[in-house]
């Protein structure tokens, strides 16, 4: 059965590099305007910067978001990011296309947008909350094994994404389904 929602952390999960402003210079330096995220500008369809720093979307991303569409379950992006802003930013300049086909920005289709500098189990606690489905109803998408502790303290799905991404490559588009579903 597949999840009623899957989430997805940010840095270096959904893109390559680092928007928290603890981890990088994002809107720091001369010249720079505030709040951090107006310093964001696109530069093609991957691809986002500001004024000394670049990171991008994976490739495989517009693709999963529609699979996950696809088999009804719910976006949600879980991030311990210090900055919303430019996470929100960065996510309304990436585009991919919805279950029915029209480009909308990746903000727009995600149901829960819980980034901030908590533990990831609070993330999940106040999602449990609003939408009262079970820990065992949800999967964690992450590039840090750190993160973990939602398996082992919630009892929710966790998957490292780079085995996710691994497994999918190597055995085919069949086995993302698998790798997200459950018996």
């Amino acid at each position: 059965m597949y999840p009623k929602l899957v989430a997805l952390d940010t840095d270096w999960t959904l893109f390559w590099g680092w928007l928290d402003p603890k981890q990088s210079n994002w809107g720091k330096g001369p010249g720079a305007y505030s709040p951090a995220e107006d310093n964001i500008e696109k530069v093609d369809y991957w691809d986002i910067r500001d004024r000394s720093i670049k990171c991008g979307l994976y490739a495989d991303v517009p693709r999963i978001i529609k699979d996950i569409q696809k088999n009804g379950a719910k976006i949600a992006i879980v991030s311990r990011n210090s900055s919303k802003g430019l996470c929100d930013r960065a996510l309304w300049y990436w585009k991919v296309n919805d279950a029915s086909g029209k480009e909308r920005s990746i903000i727009d289709l995600v149901k829960f947008d819980e980034v901030y500098d908590r533990p990831k189990t609070e993330h999940f606690a106040k999602i449990k909350g609003w939408t009262k489905y079970e820990y065992h109803d949800m999967i964690l998408f992450d590039d840090e094994a750190i993160n973990n502790t939602v398996e082992m303290m919630l009892g929710m799905f966790w998957s490292l994404l780079i085995v996710a991404l691994r497994a999918h490559r190597l055995q085919g588009s069949r086995s993302r389904s698998r790798v997200i579903k459950r018996a």
